[in-house]
Order: C-alpha cells, then structure tokens, then sequence
C-alpha cells in the first residue's frame, strides 16, 4: 500500500511539473543585428536592415510584454500606409537621437527602449503627435547611462479613428 502512495505522489508531482512547464511563456529575446544608417537630418547612409522601423505583425511574447496594454483582442494593422517616415537618427548615435514617425493627428504612441538583455531602458506611453502629425522625439543616451552598446526601440501607435494598431521596432547602435 506505501508503494502505491509513493507511486502515485511521484506520478502526481511530475504530471505537475509537466504542466507547468508546458505552461512557460517563450522569453527568449530576439536577437539585434544591424541597423538602419542615417546622418542627422534623417537621410539614409549605406545599408538598411529590412527588419528595422516597419509594421511588424509578429512579436514574441518578450516583444510583446513591453506594452501591457495591447492584448491578444487588439487588431493589428495590415497596412503601413496611415504611418510614415519612421525613423532614428543619427544611426549610429553619440548622445542625442531622435525618433521621427508621422501618423493621424488623434494617433498616441508608447514606446520602450531596451538592452541586449531586454531590460527596459526608457519608456513613454500616450505620447501626441504635432499639428502636422508627426512624432519628435529626441533625448539622450549618455543621461540614460547608454554607451557603446545596440539597442532596440519597440513601438506602438494607437488611433481611436482606425480599427488596428500599428508596431514595430528597430535598433539603434549608441558609440
């Protein structure tokens, strides 16, 4: 009888901990690789990466845990056309980088930057674009302790007058 106990406690346990692990969230982080060069008027120099500053559909769920807000019911946008001339400059950067995206007037955009290692190193939500629908943003890096190393900007941009949302990131290499 002390066997069958046994046997069914450890039966128990590792049904349990199969469950569990089958459970797991992926928290792999992507990988950074190349970037997007441009001078500090936002012109292209050199080579893109096609993986940089476009809609992008697919996010992992490291991606995605960024930004609590945008559940598995959000719509994402098929189509890139309502958000334009997405861009961080300079790339690469020394100190002071801007990011530049033009979209709807009544559109809000949070964004995250964020190491190798996926932690978070600054993090706006709800920001409002200019009269002319264009997001400015420009700050930093040294004054977030940002040196010699690539990191990534994700992105999200949400418009009561649109029925998607529109993401994406792109990385940004800091000297």
């Amino acid at each position: 009888m002390k066997f069958l106990s046994s046997l069914f406690l450890i039966l128990f346990v590792c049904a349990l901990l199969m469950n569990t692990s089958c459970n797991k969230k992926n928290t792999t982080a992507p990988t950074f690789s190349g970037i997007t060069s441009r001078d500090t008027q936002a012109q292209p120099m050199g080579v893109a990466d096609n993986n940089d500053w476009r809609l992008d559909n697919i996010w992992q769920t490291i991606e995605s845990d960024l930004f609590p807000n945008l559940n598995s019911s959000t719509t994402l946008c098929t189509s890139s056309s309502l958000f334009n001339n997405v861009a961080a400059y300079p790339n690469p950067v020394n100190d002071i980088g801007s990011f530049s995206i033009k979209a709807p007037t009544t559109a809000k955009l949070s964004f995250r930057v964020v190491d190798q290692s996926f932690s978070v190193l600054l993090s706006r939500d709800n920001l409002s674009p200019n009269n002319n629908g264009y997001f400015d943003l420009s700050f930093s890096f040294n004054q977030l302790g940002i040196q010699n190393q690539m990191v990534r900007m994700y992105y999200f941009i949400e418009d009561s007058n649109q029925n998607c949302v529109f993401r994406g990131h792109g990385d940004i290499l800091v000297r």
